[in-house]
């Protein structure tokens, strides 16, 4: 099943459906983390070590978190 929270669709390899997965790439899916994308962070865009791509994260003000620790950032 699709990674997104109420989505029953089937996923792809990447763990989103077909819908969401076009919006994970565009960095468009509020949530996960974009392999393509940066994360807004107080306003700021920063890049994510691309080996969490596909991960649900969230952000706690300037800090983001992906399965509740912090994961280090690099501004633009």
């Amino acid at each position: 099943m699709c990674k997104v929270l109420g989505c029953a669709n089937s996923a792809s390899r990447d763990g989103f459906c077909s819908g969401h997965g076009v919006e994970w790439i565009a960095g468009r899916l509020a949530g996960f983390i974009s392999p393509e994308r940066p994360v807004c962070v107080a306003g700021e865009s920063r890049r994510v070590d691309p080996p969490l791509a596909g991960l649900a994260c969230a952000v706690d003000g300037v800090v983001v978190q992906v399965d509740g620790r912090s994961v280090p950032t690099v501004g633009y």
